[in-house]
């Protein structure tokens, strides 16, 4: 937008537009006209630019995991399928049954754009092996269904707590 210029009342030669009209105006650089039943095309260039121009996104893949994902990755089955497999699969250290310990351990990790699981850590851990036997699970599980993020596979970072209870 060009900046203004103020003038002396007599040198105008234009009078500004009413507030009416500039509610219904949409600013722009420039005046435009169009056609308002003209079909919309999103996969052609418009405007003055670079007519050879084309929309395109980058081909590179992103390395740094996502947080939150248009779909987000899921154990195969679904969760429940997961608590089943946690269920199945884990094995109670001896000296956390020995010591009576419950309550819930979080993992953090990556699940990958071919559903691999990696950098599994432990966020909170309830001591006595439970941390590491909830490693050793991950890391035998089965791929997950990835995250997917504008219609592509993409690496999701991912919180999961799993709860112990040694009397179940």
């Amino acid at each position: 937008m060009p900046p203004p210029e103020v003038v002396k009342a007599s040198q105008a030669t234009e009078e500004p537009p009413s507030v009416a009209a500039l509610k219904l105006a949409e600013p722009a650089s420039q005046t435009l006209t169009g056609n308002p039943g003209a079909t919309i095309h999103i996969d052609r260039p418009v405007g003055h630019g670079y007519g050879e121009a084309v929309i395109t996104e980058t081909t590179g893949q992103r390395d740094e995991p996502f947080i939150t994902v248009e779909i987000e990755p899921m154990f195969p089955g679904g969760m429940q399928a997961f608590f089943d497999y946690v269920q199945k699969n884990y094995r109670y250290p001896a000296g956390a049954i020995a010591n009576g310990v419950k309550g819930k351990i979080i993992l953090t990790f990556i699940v990958e754009r071919d559903g691999s699981l990696t950098d599994i850590k432990i966020v909170r851990d309830l001591k006595f092996g439970t941390g590491e036997e909830a490693i050793r699970l991950l890391k035998s599980a089965p791929k997950w269904n990835p995250g997917i993020q504008n219609g592509r596979e993409v690496r999701v970072a991912y919180t999961l707590p799993i709860g112990l209870d040694i009397s179940r």
